[in-house]
C-alpha cells in the first residue's frame, strides 16, 4: 500500500500531485508480436467465505470538476480484449459507439421506452428492408391490409367506402 501525501499552501503557479505517474516507451523492435502495457492488473480473489474481487476501482471527489477517468486515444473495451469502435461492449463488440458519438452496432436492441431513429421522415409506414433489416419509411400497399390488421378510425378523414362491395 502507497499512501502519498501533498500538503502545503499554494499561492501562485500550479500545483500537480501524481499518485502514480508511469511511462512506458518500447521501441526498436524488428518482428514478432509485440505487447506494451502501461499498467497491468491481475486480481484473484479467494472463494473462501463471502468474497469480492476488484480490477479497477475509482473514487474522486472534493474538486470543482471530478473525473473517474480521461482516456485519451485508443479503443475501449467492457466484455472484451478486443473492441472493434471506439467503446465496445459485449465479447465480440454486439454493441458500438464510434468516434462521433453515434451508435455504430447494437445487436438485438430492446426498449421499454421510446426510440427515435433520425433517419427516417415522417409521412408513412417504418418497414424493414428483407434480409438487411435496414429500416425505411414506405407506403402500405392494399395487398398488405387485411380485415384483422386495418384499424378504420385511422382512415375516417381520408377513406371511401362503396357499399357494393360491402358484405
Amino acid at each position: 500500500m502507497v499512501t502519498i501525501t501533498d500538503t502545503g499552501i499554494v499561492t501562485t503557479g500550479t500545483d500537480t500531485t501524481y499518485g502514480d505517474y508511469t511511462t512506458v516507451t518500447r521501441t526498436g523492435a524488428t518482428g514478432g508480436t509485440i505487447n506494451t502495457y502501461g499498467q497491468y492488473i491481475n486480481v484473484t480473489g479467494d472463494a473462501g467465505g463471502t468474497s469480492t474481487a476488484t480490477g479497477l476501482s475509482v473514487n474522486v471527489s472534493g474538486a470543482d470538476t471530478n473525473y473517474a477517468a480521461i482516456l485519451n486515444g485508443g479503443n475501449v473495451g467492457i466484455g472484451t480484449s478486443t473492441p472493434s469502435s471506439l467503446f465496445s461492449v459485449g465479447a465480440t463488440s454486439q454493441f458500438q459507439v464510434n468516434s462521433t458519438g453515434a451508435i455504430a452496432a447494437a445487436t438485438g436492441i430492446t426498449s421499454s421506452g421510446t426510440i427515435t431513429f433520425s433517419g427516417l421522415s415522417a409521412g408513412g409506414v417504418v418497414q424493414a428492408a428483407a434480409g438487411t433489416g435496414i429500416l425505411s419509411v414506405g407506403t402500405l400497399g392494399a395487398s398488405s391490409i387485411t380485415a384483422d390488421t386495418l384499424d378504420f378510425t385511422e382512415f375516417k378523414d381520408a377513406m371511401t367506402l362503396d357499399a357494393s362491395t360491402m358484405g
